[in-house]
């Protein structure tokens, strides 16, 4: 079964913040080092296999999100702490850095599954619930939730979940999708990040924004179309940000066969920043809407193609 596993790390209490060169070493560090572990042998023969990781650092340590194929909860929790600890213990960098949290989160039948395959005396309770209480417990000095976070955290911590929704998205994961979604969600409330000078730029607005990419991505045009709505009457502050709706805009459109609103929004797109209208994934785009209008009822389209060294 394949479990997501979150890792929260820190640095030492009282150690200064990090820099951003420090910070960019953390994540190759962390990057690199996840990447070489294929399998982790445990006890009685069991194996876990780490396939893929998300790593979000921000100034006071790092968010992990591990993806691991395990036979059971307990196993894979424990074999990505002992991967992780190892790692932070070789890194001179990063030697003195604690694991504050590591655990599997579960709906809860998923989770009934997953500890109905673990035995023994170190086994938890069978209820979740039960389950989540002693993890609580665990964690004595406890994190705290959202609202004790402070926005740095939350930031980073955003930002890795929507890497989540992209991972996810990307790969046709329609549920681990929602999941990212619905937990970032959640981060949002706590945090008022709506500037473009902000750290991460993590804010409702970008969670809004990786919802309708997420909608396209699952061919969902009619959704994305919906979700997009109220941002297209919000103040987008970053021109980027605003790009990126009006491109999200005109993939629904084109999926829908709208393709005029769809060079429209295109248009909005590159006058909000017109650099990202360039890139290889919107050329793409062009290219497949003005090679389906083979009537060439749309001219404009076909001129923007071209400008775009995107020809159908």
């Amino acid at each position: 079964m394949t479990y997501v596993v979150s890792v929260e790390t820190h640095i030492p209490e009282g150690a200064p913040e990090m820099d951003p060169l420090q910070r960019a070493g953390a994540v190759a560090i962390l990057e690199s080092g996840l990447d070489s572990v294929e399998g982790i042998e445990g006890p009685d023969g069991m194996e876990a296999d780490l396939h893929e990781t998300i790593v979000a650092v921000y100034p006071g340590g790092a968010l992990l999100r591990i993806f691991v194929d395990a036979p059971a909860l307990e196993f894979a929790e424990e074999a990505v702490r002992s991967v992780v600890g190892e790692l932070l213990e070789r890194s001179e960098l990063l030697a003195e850095w604690t694991v504050d949290r590591c655990e599997v989160q579960l709906h809860p039948d998923l989770a009934q599954e997953s500890l109905a395959a673990a035995d023994g005396p170190d086994a938890p309770p069978d209820d979740p619930a039960s389950r989540k209480a002693r993890h609580a417990a665990q964690a004595a000095a406890g994190t705290g939730g959202y609202d004790q976070r402070s926005p740095r955290y939350l930031a980073a911590l955003g930002l890795l979940l929507l890497r989540g929704v992209t991972a996810a998205s990307s790969g046709g994961d329609r549920s681990a999708a929602k999941d990212f979604l619905t937990e970032a969600t959640d981060v949002a409330r706590y945090v008022a990040l709506d500037r473009p000078d902000a750290w991460a730029n993590f804010s409702p607005t970008n969670v809004a924004l990786h919802a309708v990419s997420a909608a396209n991505a699952f061919g969902d045009a009619g959704v994305a179309l919906e979700t997009a709505g109220p941002l297209m009457r919000r103040h987008i502050p970053a021109p980027e940000r605003r790009a990126a709706l009006w491109v999200e805009a005109a993939r629904a459109y084109s999926q829908r066969g709208r393709l005029a609103d769809g060079y429209q929004a295109l248009r909005i797109a590159e006058n909000c920043a017109a650099q990202d209208v360039r890139r290889p994934a919107v050329r793409e785009l062009v290219a497949d809407m003005a090679a389906r209008d083979r009537r060439r009822t749309l001219p404009e389209l076909h001129h923007f193609s071209r400008q775009l060294g995107a020809p159908a």
